[in-house]
């Protein structure tokens, strides 16, 4: 099983800077930007020219011609750098697309693989109470809004699993992710800017919801679209964190069924 890690996104952000922080800003996503400057990077070892590399880039089409401009600029900048010898283009490992991780993951266990997505149908609400609520979020920038509604929901007798908290010391976190997202009983996403620019997010919502996981979105701040990291998530509750945590968690307790002290 390929780990997360694999997909070596802090080797990218390194070599492409111009490039990389153009792309994460103009098409919303780490990930997105990750796999486009992954894609310019194999033809540009197996020898095509800069130009005719940027241009194969489809995803680059949509771009208006100002900022079209801006991107071959960008990566002209960063791929001189690489020709003076300051980085490494490909890097030392085999590295990953996020959906070639999912397949092998899927393909361990192909009954799993049930996003609406995929099946072409809406995913059906399913109770669940023997296994922990996995709360997903970025560790640097929410951990303590992940402590707060752990504490809160484990108050009304509903356990939690959320990193770092529940992951043994020394234990590979990729590991201790994916095993939590596909055990737990349902998942709550703390919707956050940083969230929708984690690669851990996204393989974690994905596995949850290939593993017919409920999926509750909390935004932490507005204006975030939960779509940007799965589609399947539009089928699922919502709740406004920012507004008042307090009174997103008594709905969350409430959806769950969960008694009231």
């Amino acid at each position: 099983m390929a780990a997360i890690e694999d997909l070596d996104i802090d080797r990218v952000a390194s070599v492409w800077v111009r490039f990389y922080a153009f792309l994460a800003q103009d098409v919303r996503t780490a990930m997105r930007a990750y796999e486009i400057v992954r894609a310019l990077e194999k033809r540009l070892a197996a020898g095509m020219k800069l130009a005719a590399a940027i241009k194969a880039e489809k995803r680059l089409g949509c771009l208006s011609k100002a900022d079209l401009k801006t991107a071959r600029a960008a990566v002209a900048e960063d791929w001189t750098r690489l020709r003076e010898g300051q980085a490494d283009l490909l890097g030392p490992r085999l590295i990953k697309s996020l959906d070639d991780l999912l397949a092998e993951i899927r393909s361990s266990a192909p009954e799993s693989a049930t996003s609406s997505f995929e099946a072409g149908e809406e995913i059906r609400p399913r109770f669940r109470t023997v296994s922990p609520i996995f709360i997903s979020h970025a560790t640097l920038e929410t951990t303590g809004d992940a402590k707060r509604l752990a504490d809160a929901l484990e108050l009304r007798g509903l356990s939690c699993w959320f990193a770092p908290r529940n992951i043994p010391e020394g234990a590979r976190w990729s590991e201790e992710l994916r095993t939590a997202a596909e055990s737990c009983g349902d998942m709550v996403l703390l919707l956050s800017r940083a969230a929708l620019g984690s690669p851990y997010i996204f393989a974690e919502v994905d596995v949850a919801i290939s593993a017919g996981k409920r999926v509750f979105v909390f935004h932490t701040e507005p204006g975030l679209d939960a779509r940007d990291i799965n589609i399947a998530l539009n089928n699922w509750q919502h709740f406004n964190w920012f507004e008042g945590p307090d009174a997103a968690i008594e709905a969350l307790i409430r959806l769950l069924g969960a008694e009231r002290n």
